[in-house]
């Protein structure tokens, strides 16, 4: 299948802007002419990314990425009309935005996650042109208080979309933020809720154009390309241990025997995209779920931030969360009022009491994550991998399924 355009939303993701980058330089010209949305209201952030890519792969990449401007939280998106042509025109699309902060309100999260998705579809239905929808979710959108075993199928949620929007246009900001404990009552956050009511919307759509759901777990660092352990990101497991590698914390709450689900970004990527190929081509008229983890092959959170810590992480890690509170409190709070009363001494503004509360936040979004037993099937993903050819896996790598070895090692060759 050779797809006219495609369009890929980055909206500040790492797995976004890795998609990209992989379709403007890994594949010919010829394969699909590269659509990414960047769904920020500054041009600036435009001309930022452009220089992420690797344009020493690449030097005409520019002839196959085409940057659109647009805004999930807005209604139709906030396109130009030459954007939303553009828009029209793709066929396959895969859907990455959304809000990715914890703490976001629900009705911010509501309108990004949920609206915005809505949105999309809606255009993609009247355009007649998608031949795939790859709606990006996560391995933790089912992820309750009473479910710890996430299979590869749609879940029906408690709330359906259209009663969501109702109550939306119903009350105003402060009513709706104020019941959010009520609607999540089995969900951590607005972030993973929402995203199970997106999963259940897209299936609707199942009808008009090929769907697929592909659920991720903990994104990390790369194993191949651009070269092993890149990053540029400060998210999940990512963000805690750049954040751990600093003094400002001085714990963190870990069990030993929880798997991190953590999976390489590039490892993702390939994923992502030979998921997307195979729903295009089966076109069935119900969504396929493709769930990609490290459940096949474990590694424990524990494990892997020991390893990026080394020697300092017996002094931050912490099984016990009453240890973990009481170290914050003693050790973190206590240093960072010191360092402020000295900065007010010499005629400066505090700043660390700040600072020490944010990371406390940060720590606290994870703590539900990283500690969660979670069991997720991989099957489909498997199944998929396995029905390649050698040139197909040659080109997108993903297997997880196998034992990956540390340190630069190339699985492929």
């Amino acid at each position: 299948m050779t797809p006219k355009t495609s369009l890929s939303e980055v909206w500040r993701s790492y797995l976004g802007e890795v998609t990209v980058s992989c379709d403007s330089y890994s594949y010919p010209v010829e394969v699909a002419e590269v659509l990414a949305k960047q769904f920020s209201p500054s041009s600036s952030d435009v001309n930022r990314r452009e220089k992420l890519w690797m344009i020493k792969e690449n030097p005409d990449y520019h002839k196959n990425v085409e940057w659109l401007n647009g805004d999930l939280s807005q209604k139709g998106l906030n396109l130009s009309s030459e954007d939303l042509k553009a828009v029209e025109d793709a066929e396959i699309v895969l859907h990455m935005g959304s809000s990715l902060n914890f703490k976001d309100p629900m009705r911010k999260v509501l309108q990004t996650n949920l609206f915005g998705t809505m949105d999309l579809l809606e255009i993609l239905k009247n355009s007649h042109n998608c031949k795939c929808f790859m709606m990006v979710s996560s391995a933790y959108s089912q992820c309750t208080k009473c479910c710890n075993h996430i299979e590869e199928k749609v879940y029906i949620p408690n709330y359906r979309p259209e009663s969501l929007i109702e109550l939306v246009d119903s009350f105003p900001a402060e009513v709706l933020d104020s019941l959010e404990k009520h609607f999540m009552y089995d969900w951590p956050n607005a972030y993973t809720f929402t995203k199970s009511i997106i999963e259940y919307a897209s299936n609707d759509y199942a009808n008009c154009f090929p769907v697929g759901i592909f659920r991720p777990g903990n994104i990390t660092s790369s194993y191949l390309e651009p070269f092993p352990y890149w990053s540029n990101s400060n998210s999940g497991i990512l963000g805690a241990i750049n954040l751990l590698s600093t003094n400002l914390v001085s714990s963190f709450y870990l069990k030993k025997d929880v798997n991190s689900h953590s999976i390489p970004v590039d490892l993702t990527t390939n994923a992502l995209l030979a998921s997307a190929c195979q729903v295009a081509q089966d076109k069935k008229k119900v969504a396929q779920v493709y769930n990609y983890t490290s459940n096949d092959n474990p590694v424990s959170i524990y494990e892997a931030v020991s390893y990026a810590l080394g020697e300092s992480s017996e002094k931050i890690l912490t099984e016990n969360y009453y240890l973990h509170k009481l170290k914050h409190y003693s050790i973190t709070c206590s240093r960072a009022l010191l360092s402020d009363l000295m900065l007010i001494a010499n005629g400066h503004k505090p700043r660390y009491i700040s600072l020490s509360s944010n990371c406390n936040k940060f720590n606290e979004a994870l703590h539900y994550f990283i500690n969660a037993k979670l069991i997720v099937d991989n099957s489909n993903m498997e199944k998929l991998w396995n029905k390649l050819s050698k040139d197909e896996r040659d080109l997108l790598y993903f297997d997880i399924f196998s034992k990956l070895q540390k340190g630069v090692a190339n699985p492929i060759k």
